[in-house]
């Protein structure tokens, strides 16, 4: 079995990207075990990006994740 943890409550964080300086909002929300790590981006129709290697697109000066033509960046500072 390997060692798991997940958020105890709920957690909204609002603030600037780093990159567009755009306005974001963001939760993040305890999951069931065997869930891992998973990005829903709600402004493009609730697609799901899981946090794997196979979901990198890119890791020039951050690392990408993407998937349905979808992507979220600089997501090693949450990680």
């Amino acid at each position: 079995m390997r060692l798991q943890n997940t958020l105890k409550n709920e957690i909204f964080i609002s603030g600037q990207g780093l990159h567009t300086g755009r306005n974001i909002n963001m939760r993040l929300i305890p999951a069931p075990a065997e869930t891992g790590v998973v990005f829903i981006r709600t402004d493009k129709g609730s697609i799901r990006i899981k946090a794997a290697v196979s979901s990198v697109s890119d890791t020039t000066f951050a690392t990408t994740l993407a998937s349905e033509g979808v992507k979220i960046g600089t997501v090693e500072h949450l990680l």
